[in-house]
């Protein structure tokens, strides 16, 4: 999205500054993405409709050759025979001068166009660099899950092990096992289940980026506990709300297409219009015949110009239809552009309190994180002093890693929110990377 310049600076705030893999695939994407290939076609095909709303401008030109050769006998009471060959040479040139600025009109519906799907394309831009920043936070998640999973698994494994001695030993019965047994099947399951889950996501990831592969190896283990960004948040939200709606790329399309009506409205007016063009033309004909023992040749050189006037005066209302249709088009545009002001006002307010909310479930997985890794390293510590056995330390070893789970998921939450928002006000730095061109609207940039 696009704004007005931001007085606020957002930059090290998002996932990619904390994740700086996560940057490079965002440039890689950029480049070799499908979206983004699919978008480049959309804009050649825009570029191609921007040259042929020009082409009244430009003259038309034609050119024609031939050659023929004829014979002819004639009996009516004597025979007489004729024939005659010659080539022939034209070229004509035509061009519009007058249709009441129609034809600047069509040209310039064309060159809008192609400005909608310039935006439209740093839009795809836009919501691909947010899917690429929440699954790449995912995908960190899902590894961390995956991990507990494996963990969880030694566990029930361990405790299956412990029993089957004790059965060995008579000291339990065959019956006060199976519920160990059905654990490790049971868990067992989970990590199939989460290890397909996580090829199946890196997968997605890499179709969605343009890559051929993404290893597990190259996803990090960790995301780093953000610094949340609540006043920043606010003073973004101030400025979106008081003049940056209108100027967002969807804001900037809507506009557009009502100067598109408006435009489609003046050229169908001109359909009744009295229209004139220019045309002129040249034209060599070379030609031999003989007959009756005579031969004759013969070249005739002709020359034309002048200026055409052409009048529809009644096309059966379909001019007033084609009206009536252009202004319920509008209207339905205009209370589009309206809706879409007041849902994006309403949705920037709420997820500026989501916002808020995010950070302070940040905040609480947090604190839990350092009551569950301060009772872990406790653990570990009287461990080795022998006054804990080391199954109570692998269960509260396997609730740290919950607890830590919880905290990334809290972490990754608010990184994927805070995104969102700075993309949603316009504040997106990763937009730098888009040609200005492409950006600046008629009100500037």
């Amino acid at each position: 999205m696009v704004s007005n310049a931001q007085p606020v600076e957002v930059a090290g705030t998002l996932p990619e500054d904390y994740l700086p893999q996560l940057k490079d695939l965002i440039d890689t994407a950029w480049k070799q993405s499908p979206t983004m290939m699919l978008q480049n076609i959309n804009l050649a095909v825009a570029d191609a409709g921007r040259i042929r709303g020009e082409v009244a401008f430009w003259p038309s030109l034609s050119g024609s050759a031939s050659y023929a050769s004829n014979s002819a006998r004639v009996d009516s009471g004597t025979s007489s025979t004729s024939t005659s060959s010659g080539a022939y040479y034209g070229i004509n040139l035509s061009q519009q001068i007058f249709a009441w600025g129609a034809n600047k009109a069509t040209a310039d519906v064309a060159k809008l166009q192609e400005q909608i799907i310039k935006r439209q394309w740093v839009d795809a831009f836009r919501t691909l660099a947010g899917s690429l920043r929440s699954q790449y936070l995912a995908l960190i998640n899902q590894k961390i899950a995956l991990r507990n999973s494996i963990f969880q698994l030694q566990l029930v494994k361990a405790d299956l092990a412990t029993q089957e001695e004790m059965l060995k030993d008579g000291t339990i019965s065959a019956g006060a096992i199976n519920g160990a047994r059905l654990s490790v099947q049971e868990q067992s399951l989970w990590v199939d289940k989460a290890t397909q889950s996580f090829a199946h996501a890196r997968r997605m990831f890499a179709h969605l980026a343009g890559l051929e592969d993404l290893t597990e190896e190259s996803i990090p283990s960790e995301i780093p506990h953000p610094d949340p960004s609540l006043d920043k948040a606010e003073r973004l939200l101030n400025t979106f709300i008081h003049g940056g709606i209108e100027n967002t790329l969807q804001g900037q399309v809507y506009a557009m297409e009502l100067k598109q009506t408006d435009l489609n409205y003046w050229i169908t007016r001109t359909d009744l219009y009295p229209k004139f063009s220019f045309g002129a033309g040249y034209s060599l004909s070379n030609s031999q015949s003989a007959g009756n023992g005579t031969v004759s040749q013969s070249a005739v050189v002709s020359y034309s110009y002048g200026i055409n006037g052409s009048w529809t005066i009644f096309n059966g209302f379909s001019t007033r239809a084609n009206k009536i249709g252009i202004l319920a088009t509008k209207r339905s545009q205009e209370r589009q552009f309206k809706s879409y002001i007041d849902d994006t006002t309403e949705t920037v307010i709420d997820n500026q309190k989501q916002l808020g909310f995010a950070a302070q479930a940040m905040d609480i997985a947090e604190q839990h994180l350092a009551l569950a890794k301060d009772g872990y390293n406790r653990a570990n510590t009287e461990l080795q002093e022998g006054t804990v056995a080391k199954v109570a330390v692998d269960s509260i070893r396997g609730g740290f890693y919950a607890t830590e789970y919880a905290a990334s998921a809290a972490r990754a939450d608010y990184l994927s929110r805070w995104a969102d928002f700075v993309s949603l006000v316009g504040a997106d730095p990763i937009l730098n990377k888009v040609p200005a061109a492409y950006l600046n609207s008629h009100h500037g940039h």
